[in-house]
Order: C-alpha cells, then structure tokens, then sequence
C-alpha cells in the first residue's frame, strides 16, 4: 500500500500538467478533490485512499484481479524507483553562487551533473580573461541548453566563491 509520503509527493506536484492530465485519466475524483479545495491535504490523502479501495474490492470479478495486479506491479514499480532514483520525484533548486573571477563580482550557477565547467563569452570578457582562453581545446558542448561551440579552454584564473 502506498505511504502518506508517497500522497505528499504527488500532492506537491499537483501543479504539474503532466501529473494533472494522469490523475484525469485515473483518478477523476482525486483530482475534483484536490481542485475543489487545493490547501486541504488530507482530504486530497482521503480521496485518493478511497479510489484505491474501490479498485481493490473488484478483486473478487476477473477485471478487479487484474487491475490489483496491475496496481501491485505499478507499486513496486513506484516504491524501486522512489529508493534508487529519489530525485526523480522532487524539485531540486537551483544553486547560484556570488563569486569573483579575476576580481569581477558574478552569480555562478552550480551544475552538480554536469561533464564540465563552462562560461560564457560575455562573462569571460566581462572578467577580462579573453586572452586566458586557449582556442586548442574547443569542444562542442550539448546539453539541455542544445549544442554550442565553446571559444576554447581556460587553463587558470583566480577565483573566489
């Protein structure tokens, strides 16, 4: 059975389209509940609890059996991923840092994922470090962002953070 912790994730997403439209197709109720009064957590908890019992006491007619089926293997589906992906069901924050790069004040976004630092160009003149860049070592670069070309590769700089 699912845990008020797993009611509390998909309650924290309920402004999601995505999770909208699935609870739409699943769950009508749950989500009438949810808009009907949208600060009231535990009746969002009770609808959804409610729906799930509904579909576990048609076990005893042939399409009752394989929905329990069905909702048995999603759960553990669900509970798998939840212990060895937990990120995939929060929002993480991004992380911005005040640093000084050669003496310039910037906001520095912390990609704990990601292959490799990058800058921009016009950080990297705002920081006057044009002639820091190493054009021998220019990659291309794709990521969420699409592909770009970098300038080149800066070997050392002072930094702060």
């Amino acid at each position: 059975m699912v845990s008020a912790w797993h009611f509390l994730q998909i309650y924290d997403q309920m402004k999601e389209p995505k999770i909208r439209q699935c609870l739409r197709r699943c769950h009508p109720t749950v989500l009438d509940a949810y808009d009907k009064d949208s600060n009231d957590l535990g009746a969002f908890i009770m609808k959804f609890r409610e729906e799930r019992l509904k579909k576990i006491t048609l076990q005893g007619k042939a399409e009752g059996k394989l929905s329990l089926e069905q909702l048995n293997h999603s759960e553990t589906r669900l509970h798998q991923a939840m212990l060895q992906f937990p990120e995939c069901f929060t929002k993480v924050p991004m992380i911005y840092l005040h640093a000084q790069i050669n003496g310039v004040d910037v906001l520095a976004f912390l990609d704990t994922g990601a292959q490799m630092s990058i800058i921009s160009a016009t950080a990297v003149e705002k920081c006057k470090m044009t002639d820091a860049v190493d054009r021998r070592f220019r990659v291309t670069a794709s990521g969420v962002g699409g592909m770009r070309s970098s300038a080149g590769r800066i070997l050392a700089c002072q930094s702060i953070y």
